[in-house]
């Protein structure tokens, strides 16, 4: 049942993205870069720092909006440590290369406890800084429904998530992710309510302890004056592996539209939770034409 509900959702996904390809006869065309930063433990023993600056290529034509996100990374974490999906897991062949050295098997490391894999971890494997390109996201939104008079909108999104970050150095698993969101918001005045939720499907090695899991968030979005949006959201998704745990963060974030073409966009947030980073933070400097 968990394999028929992987492949669908892969199917999905994969339809969704390529059906973009139906709608790029007037395509308007924008252009994005900035920063993220955050640190936290993750449920782990010792903090990892995560650096990503993102470079962003996005056209829309029609209902249709696509984007490619091309991340650079600078980690500083734990030995044994590979990052999924910018979350910071024990897994797949770095975790292998530390057992094998300690004369471990993986079915004796799973037999610990989180306390003792920690321990085991820390006195086995040096921390780490690493750089380098991230796994590199296309995803598909299409606007579904909306109502002007009510001010409803209805969005699918559908992103594939290739493994083009090293695993050997822990900057990624080498696999790739299939992911598909609903989202739905209305427009009241000022104010524009949203909730969404999606799922996510991991392609995983079998030695591996990840799984497919599910995510959504709330929030609503204000506009303080014609060209400056405020919002606040709730995440949060499902764990993500045996050995993570639920991972909740709140964000404040900030838009202003400088001129005709330019946006300026900064936001923070916070951790609620063990798998979630303890704060963050970014900006990035948006061009449309």
């Amino acid at each position: 049942m968990k394999t028929n509900i992987s492949v669908a959702l892969k199917s999905l996904t994969a339809v969704l993205v390529l059906g973009l390809a139906a709608a790029v006869g007037r395509a308007e065309f924008a252009s994005s870069t900035g920063f993220d930063y955050t640190s936290g433990k993750y449920g782990l023993d010792s903090k990892t720092t995560i650096g990503s600056w993102n470079v962003i290529t996005e056209y829309s034509a029609q209902d249709w909006t696509s984007k490619i996100i091309v991340p650079f990374e600078r980690i500083s974490t734990p030995g044994g440590v590979t990052i999924v999906n910018g979350r910071p897991q024990i897994i797949g062949s770095t975790l292998a290369e530390v057992l094998k050295a300690q004369h471990m098997t993986l079915a004796q490391y799973r037999l610990l406890t989180r306390q003792q894999r920690i321990d085991f971890l820390n006195a086995n494997a040096p921390r780490q800084t690493i750089s380098g390109l991230g796994d590199i996201e296309f995803s598909t939104r299409y606007d579904a429904y909306h109502d002007k008079e009510t001010g409803w909108d209805t969005g699918i999104s559908g992103s594939i998530t290739f493994g083009t970050a090293d695993s050997s150095k822990g900057l990624g698993s080498g696999r790739a992710t299939y992911d598909l969101c609903v989202d739905l918001s209305r427009t009241i005045g000022r104010f524009t309510p949203t909730v969404s939720f999606g799922c996510r499907a991991i392609c995983k090695p079998s030695d591996s302890d990840q799984r497919d899991y599910a995510y959504g968030s709330i929030g609503s979005s204000f506009w303080i004056t014609d060209n400056t949006n405020l919002s606040l959201t709730f995440d949060t998704a499902q764990r993500s592996s045996d050995s993570s745990n639920v991972d909740n963060e709140l964000s404040l974030g900030v838009n202003h539209h400088v001129a005709k073409s330019w946006d300026l966009e900064a936001h923070v947030l916070a951790g609620l939770s063990q798998a979630a980073p303890d704060f963050g933070l970014g900006a990035s400097v948006r061009f449309s034409f």
